[in-house]
Formats: structure tokens, sequence, C-alpha cells
């Protein structure tokens, strides 16, 4: 339920004094409602790049994706005027029961007398027992093998959502062709003859269709079909999407969308080259299963590349001009550099990334598929860890490799960047121009920074430490010692975007010096200007500012060690100081409480950690730390909204804390708890949760978390605006006891 909205007069935070900022106390003033600080955009990292989210705003309503379901409510009043529940994915639910009990074993029958003339029992006494198997066998087909449980019911899932003028874009999952049983479909030269309805072959690009595009107008609400059910927004389009949803971006009203495919090697290709597959049953010696293998080679590649093309075509267009080629991610001699291990194998052709572009207020209707939408495609290393970044006209891939060196041991992890054109404006295929490789894995999305000033990628990344044997035993070829033969690296490389040398490619151009002390990883990243700040943890925090004016030349310029470790950085606005949210630990790197430090980064060669506020119970923690789209803060009044889920003895807090961050103190203004019992009056909830997010309306701040949502004065949490409970009129039927929210 909503309760009445504050009606006293907003106030707003006092002016900053000496380049500093009043102390954490609530500022008094006599300005009227509608003054203060509004902020409710997505934290993004690339100005006028919005991101996908979970939630957004137009600055009037609120939009969040709660599970199926699509919640709106205005943000003043936290009144609910509409829900949109997504269709229910199809399912059979047939397969998926537990199959029948098995008859027991049957009694051996008696021999059969000789004088019986029985013509049933002649023929059974007389047939011979290699007739009798082959009558009696049961040969299992698709449709004979007996389902396991293992079944489960698939449920929309809206991942993210996109919001421009009245159109909001909702990314859902659960959707798409597939067996929900564990039996494999079957290939089509499998199928047995039996099988009334073969099954169709197994695709080789497969999850196409799991995520599907819904694009509603928000200004345009249709009665529920059913009576005292709040209004649906009216849907204009729903589109599949290729693959699974990895990110999406908006450059004003044009989307960007990138999705994932996994490519199935194994059954259409690999397979067929391994020992124990059937076409080498009689092979005895390893020279002849190779000479097998080079036979039976160029009709299964033949056969798994016109496969594959043909299917591009049909996902794609009769043609592949806006499908990026191979890169094999490397120059020069295989044998003499370092190479993508497996490159069949989850190496630089694991899954198929496609990014999809599209107009979101442009002409749409439900039944159009695809003639508003220009795709670009890139084959991947795989298809669950590609990290998107996005300016206004660049896009780049990150996805994760591994090198195999010959003098290293083990392998070294890489990353694999393409790097795509945008067209600003207009809804044109992106159009891929180079490719390149970091030495290294990234930590996220932070790690990559294109600088328009001197047209160069910045790439932070850290290459593991490899443990193996460092002594062995002479008598028995074992090992007597392992430990540490290969120490971490973490290091900002900077990439050419312009080279001339090497068309397609984004050559290194320099690299910075080890950051960190030994077996320190990187922990935090930020690019802003020309400037780069890392934050490294083992068992300190040493915070790096490296000076990136010159690209060849890049420098560190200072560093600060401290306890404990940041997991995001954000600029304050000031261009002299940086608001960090992490963790502090223990002499011996034993992680420790929640923490919020203030940098100061004005001098370059000397940045100074000038404030501290570490939450007293050492097990709490903060989306932040993963998600930096739950965080919030308001530059003009220093107030720093963070979800935190923490524990006071038997009490669990999850909600959230509101600080005035200042050069003189970082002051806890109040706190926000969000806790399941919070203002419950059902003992059952739905099956999900909202993610922590806040907003800020005129000094009012929104904050939402699990099953809630709440308006509070920021400078007066304690005090409640209102608070909606998302599940407070939930049908029986949809009622699941104790769902957890984290």
């Amino acid at each position: 339920s909503a309760m009445p909205a504050r009606e006293s007069e907003m106030a707003s935070p006092s002016a900053p004094q000496d380049g500093g900022f009043q102390p954490a106390t609530a500022p008094q003033s006599d300005k009227a409602e509608g003054s203060g600080e509004t902020d409710y955009g997505t934290n993004n990292q690339v100005k006028n790049v919005d991101e996908a989210d979970v939630t957004k705003s137009d600055g009037t309503n609120i939009y969040a994706a709660y599970g199926d379901k699509i919640v709106a409510f205005n943000a003043r009043s936290g009144t609910q005027y509409a829900e949109v529940k997504m269709p229910e994915p199809w399912y059979d639910p047939e397969p998926c029961e537990y199959p029948p009990p098995r008859p027991g074993p049957e009694p051996m029958p008696e021999p059969v007398p000789a004088e019986v003339e029985s013509a049933q029992d002649i023929d059974v006494t007389t047939a011979s027992s290699s007739s009798l198997a082959a009558a009696t066998t049961i040969v299992a087909t698709k449709k004979s093998m007996p389902y396991y449980p293992g079944c489960w019911k698939p449920k929309a899932y809206i991942q993210k959502l996109l919001l421009h003028e009245d159109r909001l874009v909702a990314f859902v999952s659960g959707y798409g062709e597939r067996d929900w049983v564990f039996p494999v479909t079957l290939m089509q030269e499998d199928v047995q003859a039996t099988d009334a309805e073969p099954p169709k072959p197994t695709p080789i690009l497969n999850e196409y269709g799991n995520v599907q595009m819904f694009v509603f107008n928000t200004t345009s609400l249709i009665p529920h079909e059913k009576e005292g059910r709040l209004p649906k927004m009216e849907l204009l389009a729903r589109r599949d999407l290729p693959g699974r949803l990895s990110d999406a971006r908006s450059v004003g009203s044009i989307g960007h969308v990138v999705t994932l495919t996994g490519i199935d090697t194994y059954t259409h290709l690999r397979r067929y080259f391994y020992r124990y597959h059937s076409d080498y049953a009689e092979v005895k010696e390893k020279d002849e299963f190779i000479s097998k293998a080079k036979e039976i080679a160029p009709t299964r590649i033949s056969a798994f590349v016109d496969g594959l093309i043909n299917e591009l075509k049909l996902r794609h267009g009769d043609g592949c001009t806006s499908i990026a080629r191979l890169a094999a991610f490397q120059v020069g001699d295989l044998a003499g550099e370092a190479r993508v291990n497996h490159w069949w194998d989850n190496g630089i052709f694991g899954a198929l990334a496609t990014v999809s572009t599209f107009n979101i207020t442009g002409n749409m209707e439900i039944v159009d598929v695809s003639t508003e939408t220009k795709y670009a495609a890139c084959f991947m290393p795989n298809s669950w860890e590609t990290t998107l970044y996005a300016t206004r006209n660049k896009l780049f891939l990150a996805g994760r490799g591994h090198d195999t060196i010959e003098e290293e041991p083990g392998f070294i992890d890489s990353t694999l960047i393409y790097g795509y054109h945008l067209a600003e404006g207009k809804v044109e295929a992106a159009v891929p121009f180079g490719v390149t490789k970091a030495d290294g894995n990234i930590l996220n999305q932070f790690s990559l920074d294109f600088h328009e000033g001197t047209e160069t990628l910045r790439v932070a990344a850290s290459v593991p430490e490899w443990n193996g044997c460092l002594v062995e035993r002479d008598d028995w070829g074992g090992c007597s010692k392992w430990g540490v033969v290969r120490e971490i690296k973490n290091t900002v490389s900077i990439f050419n975007l312009t080279s001339d040398e090497n068309p397609g490619v984004m050559p290194k151009w320099a690299e910075s010096k080890h950051l960190g002390e030994p077996r320190e990883r990187v922990m935090a990243v930020r690019f802003i200007g020309n400037f780069g700040y890392v934050v490294t943890f083992r068992q300190t925090d040493p915070f790096y500012v490296l000076s990136l004016e010159d690209p060849s030349m890049p420098e560190v310029k200072g560093e600060l060690k401290i306890s404990g470790f940041s997991s995001y950085l954000h600029p304050t606005g000031d261009n002299e100081t940086i608001v960090a949210v992490g963790h502090n630990a223990t002499e011996t790197g034993r992680r420790k409480g929640l923490m919020i430090t203030l940098f100061d980064v004005k001098n370059a060669s000397d940045p100074v950690d000038l404030q501290r506020y570490e939450l007293a119970d050492k097990g709490s923690t903060s989306a932040v730390n993963f998600d930096h789209k739950a965080f919030r803060f308001l530059p003009g009044s220093g107030t720093l909204i963070l979800p935190a889920r923490a524990r006071d003895g038997k009490s669990v807090f999850k909600g959230f804390y509101i600080f005035r961050v200042s050069r003189e103190e970082i002051g806890l203004l109040g706190t926000v708890n969000l806790a399941p019992g919070y203002s419950a009056t059902q003992k059952c909830t739905y099956d999900a949760c909202l993610q922590p997010r806040s907003m800020v309306f005129d000094n009012q701040a929104v904050m939402m978390r699990g099953h809630y949502a709440t308006s509070r004065y920021i400078f007066e949490p304690q005090d409640e605006n209102w608070t909606l409970d998302l599940d407070q009129d939930l049908a029986e039927e949809e009622c699941v006891p104790d769902y957890y929210c984290w």
C-alpha cells in the first residue's frame, strides 16, 4: 500500500565552503518543493550512452522489472497504476513426468514338451537364439527413450529494460525451442527408422529465440481482462533475438543489443575426431587413427561449414556481409607465437555474438520481425564471458581466451576484442573495424575505455599466476615441491585504432609496468580523461594513479597504500575527488566490513585518502561490489545512497545507507531497512525480487529492494513518505512462501 507523500517543504544542501561540503547534518533551507536535487537516470559508464537496467524512469513514473512482471508506479506518490506480465513460455508437461514403474522379473518358462504341436509353441521352441534376440531387442529411439526426472517449467524473466520517451523495451528470457529433459536431441543421421516423426537435426547455433524483445507504449493503458486487476501497457512489438542476452545500450532513440549464441561444434564436428567414435571401431594403432581422421576430415568439415552458413543466412539474410571474418587474433607463424588454445573448442570459435540495432521509437508491429532491425555478428571465444563497452559511435566486445606459449608453463589468459563503428542517429548495422588481443583477463566493463582525443583503447587486465612444479624428483619423475612458477601481472595497455600498418588490427601501442605487490590482483578500475585509476589487493590496497596523456608512454604518477580494497570507483564531479566502495581488511588480508573511502586525486603524484567510513558488521556487504548500477551519488549535496546487507545480532539488515560525503567527513544520515517483514501483511510473496536500486526526485529518494519500494527525504531518511508493497494484492495462486531475496 502507498502512504501519502510528504507535504513538508523540501530543503536543499548547503553550499560548499573552501572546496568542501558541510558536515553530515540535515541542511536547513526555506526552498519550496521542486527545487531539490533530482537524479533518476541509470549510473552509466559513458555520458549520453544509456545502459540497460532493471529499473527505468521518465521523471514522473518508475518502471521496474519484477521477475516476469513490469510494475509501473508514480515516483512521488508511490501509487502503482499498471502491471504487465510477460507471456508464459511454451511448455509440454507430459515428457517431464516420472516414467511408470518397470514390471518385475518374470519366472523362467518351463521347457515345452516335444508332443505339443501348437504352431505358436513350435515357433518359440525351435527358434534359434540369434533370431530370438533379434526379434526381442528394443531399439532405443527418441520416442522410446525413458524420460528421467529433471524437467523444470520455464518461466519468463525480464533481464533488462531500455526507455526512450514513451517507449519501454524489455528483454525477456525463457523462450525459444529446447528440450526440457536430459536425453540429447538426436542428429538426423542417428534417427531410427522406427520413429514415426523423426526429430529435427540439432542446430549448430543453439538458443535462438531464448530472449525476446518486447516494446511497450508507456502512455497507452489497456484494461486488464480480469476485473479488479491493474491495467496493462500497450504492446507495440515482440521479436525474437538471436541467442541469450549479453547487454544492451541506447544512444538517443537508437538501441544496440548484444546477444550470444553458442556454437555446437561437438555434435556437428569434434565428435567425429575422437578415438571412441564408431568410425574408428576397427582402428588399432595411432597412425591408423590419424590416417582415418584425415580421410573423413574433408567431408565432415565441409558439412559443418555448409550447415553453419545456411543457418547464418537464415538468421542474418542471404549473405554474410554483416558477419566479421573469423580472426585468429595473432600475426605471423602459428608455431612461433602465442596462439589461442583449442581455437575450435572454447577458443575463438565458441559462440556467435550478434549486435542488433533498432529504432526504439520507430514504426513497429507485433508481427514484424526484422524489417526495422539491422544485424552484425562476430565469433567469440564463448557464450558466457563477453563484456560490452560502448560510446556514442564505437562498440567493443571483449571475450576471454587462452593462449599457449612454448616457453611459458600452462596457458595465459587473454582478452579477445572486436571493435565496431556505430552510426549515430541511424538504424544501420554496426561495422567491424578491427580486432586485438590483450594479455590477461579484464575485470568488467570499466576495464575498457576509448579516448576520443588520441583515438586509443585503454585496457586494464591481469595475467593470473600459475602454480606448478618447482623441484622435480629425478628418481621417479615426480615433483617434490609445488609453488608459483609464474607471478601475476597487472597492466594497462594502450591500443591504436588509427594504425595503417595492418588493416583490421588494433595494434598494441604501449603497456604500463606491473601494478601491485606480488600475488595482488586488480579489484577496481576507472578511466577519467587522461588518467587511469587502478586498485589491486591481497593484503593491502595499493591505489594507483596513471597518467595516460602520452598514449605511447603510460606512467604511474602516484601510489597510495591503505588497508582493505575498493571494488568500485566513482568520480564526484569536482575533478579532484573519487568516492570508492569496498571492504576494509586485516593486516593478513582477511576481509572486514563494508567501507566507503574518499580519495583526493588533485595531485596525481600524491593521492590521499581524505575520509573513510566502515560499517561495524564485519560481514556487511553491498550490491555495488559487483553491480555499479546500484550506486547513487548526488554531486550537488554530496549524498551517497548505498544498498547494503548487514547483521545486527539476530536481525538482518537488507536496505540502504544514506551518507553525506565531504572533505571533512563521511557522515551517516540514516538507514532504511527493507528486509522481509518490514511492512508485510501476507504470509507469502511473489517469486521475484527487485534488485537494489535508488532514484532521487526533488530530494525524495525512492529506494527499491526485494518486494518493496519506499520514498524518504534524503536528509531525514527516518521519516517515511510512502512505501509500496508489490505483493499487497497478490493472487493466491501466485503466492510463494518465504521467497528469499538477497
